[in-house]
């Protein structure tokens, strides 16, 4: 016993020492705090975030009943009397797959108005948690933001599972999407569907029927008094014997566990150091997939690094840090280099940002940020001369999605204007332009209303300066970063790199020394803990 005391004290400590190392590097790297959270929840954004109800919050922006929702939530005196009886509002939001169901016809062929009724019987103005579906299900009709008992739905709750009655459907709850008060989101897996909006049953395909539930019982007496009583019974009967089969199996899994702890820890030890000894050599060059005999190369596989545009030409830092805070480098140069349409990105001159209150930026999520850097791309390559062309085509699809569009404009002077809801930003250059990506210089942030809804506090800017001419791109060598090969040697300047690389030799000696003892630690110490 106290020889396996001492071999795992000193097992553990060695491996607290890479931990430490860890951690101090993990220190080095400056984690912006998070943006504090909204007041009150954007509907909007959490439909679009959330999961597959794309459909949904398309129609609610068609027929402005998410403004009519958000109102609702943002009502902070209803908030406040919840607990009074009112307050809030409960959304129940079909999925994608559910609205395809559905037959085309029967929903393009509404009205405008009957459209948005439907949509309203989607919503209740009060906030629901799931607690309270209980109660709904026996206080009988329960009105809708529609209005009327005509557009009441039934709720039903059945052994925990929750169903909306509405006309020709009977849609199931499968999941709580969000429900904080005063706002409470519920995904179903049908789109309510009234009498008074479809005089007939519209054609609906059958939802696929989930998987059995393991419970004894007499599928003949399902239908009779006490059922669902039976059936539960069972279920808890069954859910304990394998609870207590369960308990069985770890304790004596245990007992094993426990004596193959230390030689787990020892193991983990040994492959850190080896790791360790692999990152002492220096790193092997990558090899060109363009090169005889190796992969096809993508489909645009030659432009510059956009680090190294936005680097070397033009006042572009802030954007280019904004970049690297929400890791969008690698996707712009996927875009660009790895699809066969390419990007085009506007990208704002630093006292463009300098421009705009501090607060507004800071107070975005990253996920925010990233829509709004995202904003300033269009996936796919449009050179000076063919704006002209895109102007006839507005509003303009950018990367960020469907919510985030911009308008292009091109006058007979060949002045190009992009304009968002809050800004008119002029294309003051051409900063770089290749046949996969194209960079454009912006006077102003363009600022949506997706994320800002009301106009944020931006100064007025000064003239922007010639922008430096776009860096030569005739090289036939030139590679993007992420594909450039590692330069030799003799072409590092310094001696420092001659230093390291004189005491590499010694350091992979070192680590490799280091992991055959901690292997051979290892091994002992799965010899004692199996005594």
């Amino acid at each position: 016993m106290e020889l396996k005391s001492a071999v795992l004290a000193i097992a553990v400590l060695c491996l607290a020492l890479p931990r430490v190392a860890l951690s101090q590097r993990l220190a080095i790297a400056d984690t912006p705090a998070p943006a504090p959270a909204p007041r009150h929840v954007d509907l909007a954004e959490l439909l679009s975030l959330a999961g597959p109800y794309g459909t949904f919050l398309g129609y609610l922006t068609k027929t402005g009943v998410i403004t009519t929702f958000q109102s609702q939530a943002n009502d902070t005196a209803a908030a406040d009397h919840h607990h009074q009886g009112g307050g809030g509002v409960t959304v129940f939001a079909p999925e994608d797959s559910a609205f395809a169901a559905v037959d085309g016809a029967a929903l393009s062929n509404l009205t405008a108005d009957q459209l948005r009724t439907l949509m309203l019987c989607h919503g209740m103005p009060r906030y629901h948690p799931l607690s309270s579906f209980s109660a709904l299900a026996a206080s009988g009709p329960v009105p809708t933001f529609a209005g009327g008992q005509q557009y009441a739905v039934n709720i039903t709750d059945a052994a925990g599972t929750i169903r909306v009655e509405s006309g020709w459907a009977t849609a199931k709850l499968v999941s709580s999407v969000y429900s904080t008060s005063p706002v409470a989101v519920y995904a179903l897996n049908r789109v309510l569907l009234p009498e008074q909006i479809f005089p007939t049953a519209p054609e609906v395909a059958p939802v696929p029927a989930p998987a059995p539930a393991p419970v004894n019982g007499d599928k003949a007496n399902d239908g009779a008094p006490g059922a669902a009583q039976h059936g539960s019974a069972d279920a808890k009967s069954l859910s304990c014997r394998v609870g207590a089969g369960r308990l069985l199996a770890i304790l004596a899994i245990m007992s094993v566990t426990m004596k193959l702890a230390v030689a787990f820890l020892s193991t983990a030890l040994s492959l850190s150091f080896l790791l360790a000894g692999a990152l002492a050599r220096p790193p092997p060059a990558p090899v060109r997939t363009d090169a005889g005999g190796g992969a096809a190369p993508a489909p645009q596989d030659k432009g510059r690094n956009l680090t190294d545009v936005l680097t070397i030409v033009g006042p572009f830092s802030s954007f280019l840090m904004y970049l690297r805070q929400t890791n969008l480098v690698a996707v712009f140069e996927h875009q660009a280099y790895r699809t066969h349409q390419g990007i085009t990105i506007f990208v704002p001159v630093d006292m463009a940002f300098a421009a705009i209150e501090p607060s507004v930026l800071t107070g975005l999520t990253r996920n925010q940020l990233r829509h709004l850097l995202m904003y300033h791309s269009l996936a796919k390559h449009y050179t000076l001369a063919e704006f002209d062309g895109l102007s006839q085509s507005n509003p303009v699809k950018t990367l960020a999605g469907g919510r985030y569009a911009v308008n292009v404009t091109y006058d007979g002077g060949g002045v190009i204007h992009v304009r968002s809801r809050w800004s008119n930003a002029k294309v003051v250059g051409s900063v770089y332009e290749s046949a996969a990506m194209a960079v454009y210089g912006l006077d102003r942030v363009l600022l949506p209303d997706a994320l800002f809804h009301a106009h944020p506090p931006v100064a007025a800017t000064p003239p922007v300066p010639a922008l430096p001419s776009p860096p030569d791109d005739d090289e036939d060598d030139y590679v993007p970063a992420f594909a450039r090969p590692a330069p030799p040697p003799d072409q590092v300047a310094g001696t420092d790199f001659a230093e390291r690389s004189a005491s590499g030799p010694a350091v992979v000696a070192q680590a490799a020394s280091y992991g055959a003892a901690a292997a051979a630690l290892g091994a002992m110490t799965l010899l004692v803990s199996c005594l």
